[in-house]
């Protein structure tokens, strides 16, 4: 997650350190409080006590299958979140790209 932080920030024009880090029990209490507010006024907050745990649990993906197909990415992984990056968040929306991607 730091290394996706860090590279994200450098990406938009920032320092790619990833900051500060809050200790678990303080995110996970700070999303309960979010879950009480949002059982209260009836909204829902972009923070919550699942959404905190989700954040901090490691995940992990196989390539068993991955490697039977014979799959060739044609960019790479860093390639694609700094092209994703580009696009949503720093390209003028106004501006028509030439590359199309398809998906099969």
């Amino acid at each position: 997650m730091n290394e996706l932080v860090s590279l994200v920030k450098e990406k938009m024009g920032k320092k790619p350190n990833p900051g500060f880090h809050w200790p678990y029990w303080l995110g996970y209490l700070g999303g309960a409080f979010f879950d009480v507010i949002a059982a209260v006024t009836g909204k829902k907050f972009p923070i919550s006590r699942i959404r905190i745990k989700k954040f901090c649990s490691t995940t992990q993906f196989g390539t068993s299958i991955y490697k039977k197909t014979n799959f060739n990415p044609p960019v790479s992984l860093i390639e694609g979140l700094q092209r994703t990056i580009e696009f949503e968040f720093l390209k003028n929306k106004d501006q028509k790209d030439d590359v199309v991607y398809f998906t099969e």
